[in-house]
C-alpha cells in the first residue's frame, strides 16, 4: 500500500469523470421539490466524486441550481472545504436566499 499526501482540491479534480452524476445533478432544477431533494441527500452522499459537477453549478446564472449547489456543498460538509472561497464570494450574492444558503453551506 502507498499513500501519496495531497490536499483535497488535488484529491477532487483527479477523480475520473462520473458520468451517472451528470444524471443526478441535472434533477437539481427539476420543477418537483421532492426530486430536487432527493438529488441534492443524493449529491451529497456520492461525497467527493460530485465535487466537480457541484463546482460547476456554484456561478450558474439558475438559481434554483445555485441553491441546490450551495445544499450540497452543506451535506459534504468538510470534505467540501476547497469551495469556501467559492462560496464565501456568494456571501454579496445579490438574492438573499442564495446568500443564506451560502451562510448555511
Amino acid at each position: 500500500l502507498r499513500v501519496v499526501a495531497c490536499d483535497g482540491n488535488q484529491l477532487w479534480q483527479s477523480l475520473p469523470p462520473a458520468p451517472h452524476v451528470d444524471a443526478i445533478v441535472s434533477l437539481l432544477t427539476d420543477v418537483d421539490e421532492n426530486v430536487r431533494r432527493s438529488a441534492v441527500r443524493t449529491l451529497g452522499g456520492l461525497g467527493l466524486v460530485c465535487m466537480p459537477h457541484v463546482a460547476a453549478r456554484l456561478g450558474g446564472t439558475n438559481c434554483q441550481s445555485r441553491l441546490s449547489a450551495l445544499q450540497v456543498l452543506g451535506l459534504l460538509g468538510e470534505k467540501a472545504s476547497d469551495l469556501a472561497g467559492e462560496v464565501a464570494e456568494i456571501l454579496w450574492d445579490e438574492d438573499i436566499i442564495i446568500r443564506a444558503a451560502a451562510v448555511e453551506a
